[in-house]
């Protein structure tokens, strides 16, 4: 049997989005920002399901999938080190770190 599912909430740390966002270039870890909450996606105590051969190929078949049209409709996908941040319902900005990415807006100079 395997372990259980590292509990993320247990490892959250409060803090403001500037601070998140100053602090993230440097970052030993892959961390997302939600709520007021920086969530690490691993380290010592937590395993990022990345860290598998199956997930990988799984994350490549995925993009590979969705490069052809992506490109056909002018878009572009990306894969695993790329962070997309959003407003979430309640007019927060959330910060995520998805496995596969795809998006038909311009990206920003800072994302290139």
């Amino acid at each position: 049997m395997s372990d259980p599912a590292p509990d993320f909430w247990e490892h959250a740390q409060e803090m403001t989005e500037e601070e998140y966002l100053r602090t993230e270039p440097d970052s030993p870890i892959k961390r997302e920002f939600v709520d007021g909450y920086v969530y690490p996606l691993h380290g010592p105590t937590l395993a990022q399901a990345g860290a598998s051969s199956g997930h990988g190929e799984i994350t490549l078949n995925i993009g590979a999938a969705l490069l052809p049209p992506a490109r056909k409709a002018g878009c572009h996908v990306y894969t695993s080190a790329m962070r997309v941040n959003a407003t979430n319902p309640t007019g927060k900005r959330v910060y995520y770190s998805p496995d596969v990415v795809v998006t038909c807006q311009p990206s920003s100079p800072e994302a290139r």
